[in-house]
């Protein structure tokens, strides 16, 4: 594993905290988003072809956290805030769905755009079924566990 495969997690966890500490600063950057989200999707999308283009993600990464602290960002759009609702359980059920799709599909799901979009729109459906009837009513039921703080949900 030349590549640095075997630190994945680690990289991925070390990422989120970052960007977690980042957002945390209060730190602000008065750039427009969009410019800099595509300018995130062009990067990967490069580094494809030019491994070493994957450098500035970190950087490009940054500047978008930073951007998007000031209030009436992307962010505050409802399909983000919709997102950021069923976030936790899309990470929960999207690793089971990818699964189940390699079982119907086998490796062939790799070049095939059609399976891709329906573990897509599964991994969406799930994690929405999942939320609205597991994971919110579990929340509204923790208020009245003894010992839990009393938030809304």
């Amino acid at each position: 594993m030349a590549g640095g495969e075997q630190f994945y997690l680690a990289r991925a966890a070390c990422g989120l905290a970052a960007g977690h500490l980042l957002y945390r600063s209060e730190l602000t950057l008065k750039l427009p988003l969009l410019p800099l989200f595509a300018a995130l999707g062009l990067i990967m999308a490069l580094a494809t072809y030019v491994p070493l283009a994957a450098i500035l993600l970190p950087f490009v990464a940054c500047l978008c956290i930073l951007a998007g602290r000031n209030g009436g960002s992307l962010f505050a759009t409802a399909p983000a805030q919709a997102l950021g609702y069923l976030s936790y359980t899309l990470y929960l059920v999207h690793i089971p769905v990818l699964r189940v799709m390699q079982l119907w599909f086998g490796t062939a799901i790799d070049a095939n755009p059609l399976a891709k979009a329906a573990a897509l729109v599964a991994t969406f459906l799930l994690a929405w079924l999942l939320s609205v009837t597991i994971e919110r009513p579990a929340m509204r039921l923790a208020r009245y566990w003894p010992g839990t703080a009393r938030k809304h949900v």
